[in-house]
């Protein structure tokens, strides 16, 4: 259970204030805050009161009961957040530099002094009310306050982390990601190196998420360059890519033709694409021991001055083994380029 919703306009007794216009999100009208005292904002301060609204108006006992999954308690006093309060993940994001989007202590600290004002508050006269799928909600006497989710390092506890299980050759694996395309990469990396590398992946090894975005994962024992290698890492950039790619040529839009859109715009362009060389499948090693694991079309750039997308191409992309500190797989890529033909605006346009 939680308290019951109070929406009004912050105590003047406020490091912050509000800032004019609104907005409505989730049935909430919400407006965003300020400190009035701009000179005084700590080093991080700024950063995390914009991951922050002040709940105007909206119902939000509705939202609560839609979006809530449980109610935290906060801590007694804001010198033991850090200590006390732990991170809420929503979702372990692969591709970031950090663990995934969450709740923090610092934003949830700054939520509380937006609704306490200044001084020692009551932490029973608080809830947290966090959600899986929506941003979580601080109810006090006073005022609600809505936080966004926002990049947060590794949880302390194991109950706040992400947990899948991937289907692998050997059995399953628990992997700390929730981005569904990563997810789709490993379980597709794992088959093709064992059908093809003679590489089993065994297990993963929970990722820190400070500055790194590589997933590491133990593997059978092997040998490269005279060095016994047992864990690889790959970036989770390159895994998401593997785990959208088209396993086979005919798979391709364009494969025996067919129409693309254009990558900015309206536009409509016939291509056609014959098709890999007859022994480039999905699991064949090249010349340059690199492992092919699917194809994708694309348009490029056809100028480094230029950011414009206007060359239709077929990709296709390898993982290439690196040794090098940490033994790692890249990705690694070649491009078809294709011919293209304008649809009239009068024939052949999708829908």
């Amino acid at each position: 259970m939680h308290r019951e919703p109070v929406t009004q306009e912050p105590v003047d007794d406020n490091r912050y204030g509000l800032q004019g216009g609104q907005c409505q999100q989730h049935g909430l009208t919400l407006r965003s805050l300020h400190c009035k005292a701009e000179s005084e904002l700590y080093h991080t301060e700024r950063r995390y009161l914009g991951y922050t609204r002040w709940v105007g108006s909206g119902d939000v006992a509705g939202y609560i009961e839609e979006h809530g999954t449980r109610v935290w308690e906060i801590p007694d006093s804001y010198s033991s957040f850090y200590e006390e309060f732990d991170r809420w993940c929503h979702r372990a994001h692969g591709t970031l530099t950090q663990y995934g989007y969450g709740i923090s202590a610092r934003a949830v600290e700054i939520a509380l002094r937006a609704v306490a004002g200044k001084g020692r508050y009551t932490a029973a006269d608080y809830d947290l009310v966090v959600c899986d799928d929506a941003p979580a909600l601080l109810l006090g006497p006073t005022g609600t306050v809505l936080i966004k989710p926002h990049p947060i390092n590794r949880p302390a506890l194991d109950s706040q982390r992400a947990a899948q299980d991937v289907q692998v050759p050997g059995g399953t694996i628990t992997v700390e990601e929730d981005q569904p395309e990563v997810l789709a990469g490993i379980e597709r990396v794992a088959a093709l190196f064992a059908d093809h590398l003679d590489i089993e992946i065994t297990g993963h090894q929970s990722p820190s998420r400070s500055g790194t975005s590589d997933h590491t994962f133990a593997v059978s024992e092997f040998t490269a360059d005279g060095r016994t290698v047992s864990t690889l890492n790959i970036e989770a950039s390159t895994l998401a890519t593997v785990g959208e790619l088209a396993q086979e040529p005919t798979a391709v839009p364009v494969h025996d033709g067919g129409v693309v859109d254009a990558y900015v715009g309206d536009d409509q362009y016939y291509a056609d694409w014959d098709g890999p060389a007859e022994d480039a499948t999905v699991g064949a090693v090249d010349e340059y021991g690199r492992l092919l694991v699917g194809w994708q079309f694309e348009w490029r750039s056809t100028s480094s001055r230029s950011p414009s997308r206007d060359q239709a191409c077929v990709r296709t992309y390898f993982l290439r083994f690196k040794m090098g500190p940490t033994p790692e797989f890249q990705l690694d890529s070649q491009y078809t380029d294709l011919e293209t033909t304008p649809v009239p605006d009068d024939a052949g346009r999708d829908g």
